[in-house]
């Protein structure tokens, strides 16, 4: 599974079981870190994960923001509440990506879930590609 964390939205993405291909899942909408982590730990029971990856939006010269900062605090937080694997992955691109990917698709730019969805699901597809590749 992979999210896609923002301050209003937490794009979900799974792979299949074989975890070749990457899907677009569903949209957590902030609330609080508590409640936004058990949700996405019930998604992630649901759907018998077996790993999380968590986008974290690097500047493209390798720098952090302060989002950067805000999504390493909720990993931090999400690792204190599951035994789960976390991998942290470098998100660089990934909504230009999924927006370029909708309009592929030929769907209009919607702001929010589709895209915070596909981006997870850019993510998750990149990371499952890197480590076929290892």
């Amino acid at each position: 599974m992979a999210l896609d964390v923002g301050d209003k939205r937490i794009g979900v993405a799974v792979s299949d079981e074989l975890g070749i291909l990457a899907t677009p899942l569903t949209v957590v909408r902030h609330t609080n870190w508590r409640e936004d982590i058990a949700r996405v730990l019930e998604i992630a029971r649901q759907e018998d994960v077996v790993g999380i990856v968590v986008g974290v939006p690097y500047y493209l010269d390798g720098t952090e923001s302060e989002q950067t900062r805000k999504v390493k605090r909720f990993i931090e937080r999400l690792r204190e509440r599951t035994d789960l694997p976390i991998y942290e992955w470098n998100e660089a691109l990934s909504t230009e990506e999924a927006e370029a990917r909708l309009r592929q698709a030929g769907r209009k730019r919607r702001p929010g879930e589709a895209v915070d969805a596909q981006a997870a699901a850019v993510i998750l597809q990149e990371f499952l590609e890197a480590r076929r590749q290892a």
